[in-house]
This record gives structure tokens, C-alpha cells and sequence, in this order.
């Protein structure tokens, strides 16, 4: 977060069937050990497609790749 400075971190795949036991730790630790002007702007979600993130971003990736000039 300190370099990217990201407007959004997702926790996906198998970490977010963990929830609310994972997400608090997690927001709590990165809003001690980060800069306090990148943490503030960062949100820290859960992926809403849970395990199915990496088969969709496959999926969507190798059709770019096929419909590509």
C-alpha cells in the first residue's frame, strides 16, 4: 500500500471464505504499519466471486487474448 498506493485491496479466492475472522486483522494491520496518507484512501473488501475469481479472470483473459488484432 505504501508503494502502490491502491484505491482498493480485494481479498479473494480461498482467503475470502475466512470473512470477518481474516478482513478485520487485516484492516487493523495495515492501518498500523502503513503510511497514514496511503491507508486512508485504501479500501479493504472481500471479492464478491469468492472461489471463482481466478476461473472468471482466466475465462475473461483468454477471450481478450482470442479477440486480440
Amino acid at each position: 500500500i505504501n508503494i502502490f498506493n491502491p484505491d482498493m485491496v480485494i481479498i479473494g479466492g480461498q482467503m475470502s471464505r475466512a470473512g470477518d475472522f481474516l478482513l478485520q486483522p487485516v484492516i487493523s494491520a495495515v492501518r498500523k504499519y502503513t503510511l497514514s496518507l496511503m491507508s486512508r484512501d485504501s479500501e479493504i473488501v472481500l471479492s464478491k466471486l469468492k472461489d471463482q475469481a481466478c476461473v472468471i479472470g482466466s475465462c475473461l483473459l483468454s477471450r481478450s487474448k482470442l479477440f486480440e488484432d
